[in-house]
C-alpha cells in the first residue's frame, strides 16, 4: 500500500525542553492509525507537526522531515493554508463557528464553490449522521452551534471536517467529551466508510481504537511499540497496563450502576 505521509527523525523542543525524541513513522494511504500513551508523552505534539500547527506555539522548534506528496512540509516555501486543507485536524477543544449548526457543516462545501442547495443539504445530513449527531439536531439546524453541549460541539466539528474531505484527517482526542458507546460508533464509521482517507487519531479508551489498522504506543516522549491491538496485548507492557486499568474501571463503574 502507498505511503500517504512519512515522519522522519522528528524532534520537538519547547524552549530548552525536549518534548519529542526521534520519532519516525510512515502512514499508509487509507489506513487508520491510533496513538495511545500516558498524559504528556507527546501524542498531540507529534500530531501538530504533521500540518505545522506547532508553528503557532511560541518557542517551539521542530527538527526532522514530514514528507507529503514528495515534499518536506517544513520547507519555508510550503503553503501552510493548502497544507492544512490536505491535512485536516479536529482538536480536543471544539471550535464551532458563530453560525447555525447547518452552516457550520456546510462551510467546507460553500467555500469550495458548491451552490446546489439540495446537494449541500444531502451532504450535511450525511456528515451529521456519520458523526452521530443528526438525531439530536435535525429539528434545530438553524440554531446557533454555540448553544450545543461540549460533546455535541465535538461531533459537529468532526462532521465539518469530514465534509471537507481532507486527504489526511487528524483527530486529537476530539471525542473526549463523549460516552464510550458514541465514541466507538463514530470510530467504527471511520473504519468502514472512510477507507480513502488516511486517519490518525488519539483517544483515551483502548476499546474505541482496538480495531485500528495500527496502534502506536508512546511513552517518555518516544515510540515504545507499534502493532495491532492483539499484538500489543501480547508484547507491550505499557499497553497491557493501560488496557487492564480501563477494564478494571469499567467493571467498577458497572458495579456502581447496579
Amino acid at each position: 500500500m502507498a505511503t500517504a505521509l512519512s515522519a522522519q527523525k522528528i524532534n520537538v523542543y519547547y524552549g530548552a525542553s525536549h518534548a519529542l525524541q526521534d520519532v519516525s513513522l510512515d502512514f499508509e494511504a487509507g489506513g487508520v492509525t491510533a496513538l495511545i500513551g500516558p498524559s504528556g508523552c507527546g501524542k498531540s505534539t507529534f500530531l501538530r507537526c504533521l500540518n505545522r500547527m506547532n508553528d503557532l506555539i511560541p518557542g517551539c522548534r521542530v527538527e526532522g522531515r514530514i514528507m507529503l506528496d514528495g515534499e518536506d512540509v517544513n520547507q519555508p516555501r510550503t503553503n501552510v493554508v493548502r497544507l492544512r486543507q490536505k491535512v485536516g485536524m479536529v482538536f480536543q477543544k471544539p471550535n464551532p463557528f458563530p453560525k447555525s449548526i447547518f452552516e457550520n457543516v456546510a462551510y467546507g462545501l460553500r467555500v469550495n464553490g458548491v451552490k446546489d442547495e439540495n446537494l449541500i443539504t444531502e451532504k450535511v445530513e450525511l456528515a451529521l449522521r456519520r458523526a452521530a449527531l443528526w438525531n439530536e439536531v435535525e429539528d434545530r439546524l438553524s440554531s446557533s452551534a454555540l448553544g450545543l453541549s461540549g460533546g455535541q460541539q465535538q461531533r459537529l466539528c468532526i462532521a465539518r471536517a469530514l465534509l471537507k474531505k481532507p486527504c489526511i484527517l487528524i483527530l486529537d482526542d476530539s471525542t473526549s467529551a463523549l460516552d464510550s458507546i458514541t465514541e466507538r460508533r463514530i470510530f467504527d464509521t471511520f473504519y468502514q466508510k472512510y477507507r480513502n482517507t488516511t486517519i490518525l487519531l488519539v483517544a483515551q479508551r483502548i476499546s474505541s481504537v482496538q480495531n485500528a489498522d495500527r496502534i502506536i504506543v508512546l511513552d517518555g516522549r518516544r515510540i515504545c511499540a507499534v502493532g495491532t491491538h492483539a499484538e500489543l496485548l501480547q508484547n507491550c507492557g505499557i499497553y497491557q497496563a493501560i488496557y487492564d486499568s480501563q477494564q478494571e474501571g469499567s467493571e467498577a463503574d458497572g458495579g456502581r450502576r447496579q
